[in-house]
């Protein structure tokens, strides 16, 4: 299959997954909409690598994995982008991904074996402060699926608060009209708080962490 139509193909199923239209994703990622109607629609066989970064950041994924599909690093390893906050972002939410020249590499049998398909929604981040101490510490570095964003179960979230990334324990409070988000840190130096859920934006589930001994 042609280049061009393996990325058409990526693109719309990335929409899907993130159920996003063309109009809004061309918003958030800041290019015309006939850029992202162009290539849906097979049009564009060279679209703009620029433009195709901005659309990769909004759409959450790599540039690398929306051109060419999954990366496999030498010996079986693949790279997992990380995530970050950017001011390019314009006062939303504020969560973009790292080049994967930034990346982690893991062993690709190794996340197979232990995320199965949720490997390309897998991102790097690394645990800002001593919030979550004793579970998590300072400099941990975090897996993070970035396509679980309900706290239903309860669990570790990394959430925008709309300038910073957080890591918190996050629980859902209250029936649904009127839900909120209870925001928590394992550290009893540092309060609880809710939130209404369109407040804060949960980025994805904590699903694995590593430290230095």
């Amino acid at each position: 299959m042609k280049k061009h139509l393996l990325l058409q193909e990526r693109l719309r199923r990335e929409m899907l997954r993130r159920n996003i239209t063309a109009m809004e994703l061309a918003r958030q990622a800041g290019v015309k909409n006939s850029f992202i109607y162009d290539i849906l629609n097979g049009k564009s066989t060279n679209p703009s690598g620029v433009r195709l970064a901005q659309v990769a950041d909004a759409l959450q994924v790599s540039l690398s994995f929306l051109v060419a599909g999954g990366t496999e690093g030498a010996k079986g390893y693949i790279p997992v982008p990380g995530l970050r906050t950017g001011a390019e972002m314009r006062g939303r939410h504020a969560s973009t991904l790292r080049m994967t020249e930034e990346a982690y590499q893991f062993q690709k049998a190794w996340l197979e074996e232990n995320f199965g398909a949720a490997v390309d929604r897998l991102r790097t981040f690394s645990m800002p402060d001593d919030s979550m101490a004793p579970t998590l510490q300072k400099h941990d570095a975090l897996l993070v699926d970035v396509a679980h964003t309900s706290p239903n179960p309860a669990g570790i979230f990394v959430l925008s608060d709309g300038a910073d990334l957080l890591v918190k324990r996050v629980e859902r409070m209250g029936a649904a009209r009127k839900a909120q988000l209870r925001v928590l840190s394992d550290n009893p130096r540092y309060g609880a708080y809710a939130h209404a859920p369109e407040e804060i934006k949960l980025i994805g589930r904590v699903v694995w962490f590593a430290r230095t001994l």
